[in-house]
């Protein structure tokens, strides 16, 4: 019996023992971080959630329940844009005990992301996020303020700050306004290469008028060499060399060259038997009758785009066509058709002069090549007759 008793006894002890060692177990798994029985909850606890470029986490420090700390992290939101909001919201987090703060604007994804990953932080700490969005109150109040200057840019982008640069460069004063918290516009989201015009880059690389469209076709043409939708020639281009094709527009001015000579060459042949005012009326008034027929055939013009165009039409049938080829007719009386060709082709040369000298244009190897055997056409065809023989 005695011995039975004492088992009995030993049993208890040991059930109390596995008893109390749970509870105790059980009391220090419960406690997130410190507790007390007459305070809330404290610690740190951490929240994720999906921001624009990957995911922002935000971790919240309480003491007693309360938001007395905050910290985000956002590694892929776009810099100058969601990284301003991972800069600024945390610090009006824990300044104000809420998460229902003011976002950043021009960065809503990113504001939206650092609230919700607050939240989720408060209900891994066992509380209820919507206890914590009480409206905090912005007591920051605009104030009128009048600034003198020379010149106001609106919007601090890429194009304004060139603009404000440019400005502040000649010596005026620049205000720049800007709605966002940050500047920089959509010139911060180009994560690419930027163009721009006339740099120091370009001015190192060559780079002709035909390059691209040389590059173009060179790729095609190994790319897809079994292709001959795409290597046969098209739209009437023929390619005499690697960087010398013929499209529609050379086809063109070939045709207006023969159609040329031809007209010199019946000037030649009347107008030592007619007048030469008379003459050529007769050959303007033919042409403005085709012309204006063709016109209509092919386009669609309004009386805006003749209204707009009227300078330049007035100019281009009074000097350059009217004076001009009247000039022509009246002085090809007494002149070899030859020497009058040769005249009338410096018309390309002092067009070449003025490109170069007004617009910065040069001509590239083939066209240089062009010239010089257009110079030695004409060369050629003043030797004399015995001298050739």
């Amino acid at each position: 019996m005695k011995k039975a008793q004492i088992k009995k006894s030993v049993s208890a002890l040991a059930m109390a023992a596995v008893i109390a060692v749970s509870l105790f177990g059980y009391g220090c798994g419960a406690k997130p971080a410190s507790t007390s029985s007459d305070a809330g909850v404290s610690g740190d606890f951490t929240g994720t959630a999906k921001g624009f470029g990957g995911d922002v986490s935000v971790t919240l420090t309480l003491t007693d329940g309360a938001i007395t700390g905050c910290t985000a992290e956002g590694k892929e939101e776009t810099q100058g844009v969601g990284s301003e909001a991972i800069a600024k919201m945390p610090g009006a987090i824990a300044e104000n005990g809420s998460i229902a703060v003011d976002g950043v604007s021009g960065a809503t994804i990113t504001s939206t992301a650092i609230k919700e990953a607050a939240a989720a932080a408060l209900t891994a700490a066992g509380l209820n996020p919507d206890d914590y969005k009480t409206a905090v109150e912005n007591d920051a109040s605009a104030e009128d303020s009048t600034v003198d200057a020379d010149v106001v840019v609106v919007g601090a982008g890429g194009a304004g700050m060139t603009a404000a640069i440019t400005a502040a460069a000649e010596g005026k004063t620049v205000v720049i306004l800007e709605s966002q918290s940050m500047v920089g516009g959509n010139s911060v989201r180009a994560t690419g290469g930027m163009n721009a015009g006339k740099t120091v880059y370009q001015d190192e690389n060559e780079f002709g008028e035909s390059a691209g469209v040389e590059k173009t076709l060179k790729t095609a043409a190994e790319k897809y060499a079994d292709n001959e939708t795409i290597t046969a020639p098209q739209s009437g281009t023929v390619v005499l060399a690697d960087t010398l094709t013929l499209t529609g527009g050379e086809w063109m001015l070939l045709l207006c060259s023969l159609l040329f000579a031809f007209q010199i060459m019946l000037v030649d042949h009347y107008s030592p038997r007619l007048d030469g005012v008379q003459l050529s009326f007769a050959e303007f008034f033919a042409t403005a009758v085709l012309s204006t027929i063709f016109m209509f055939v092919f386009e669609t013009p309004t009386f805006a785009q003749i209204q707009g165009a009227a300078v330049s039409i007035a100019y281009c049938g009074i000097l350059s066509s009217g004076v001009a080829y009247t000039l022509q007719i009246v002085g090809q009386k007494e002149l070899d058709p030859t020497i009058a060709s040769m005249a009338m082709c410096m018309e390309s040369v002092f067009s070449a002069l003025a490109g170069w000298l007004i617009l910065g244009q040069t001509l590239s190897g083939v066209e240089l090549a062009g010239c010089a055997l257009m110079f030695a056409a004409i060369i050629g065809a003043q030797i004399p007759e015995k001298v050739r023989s």
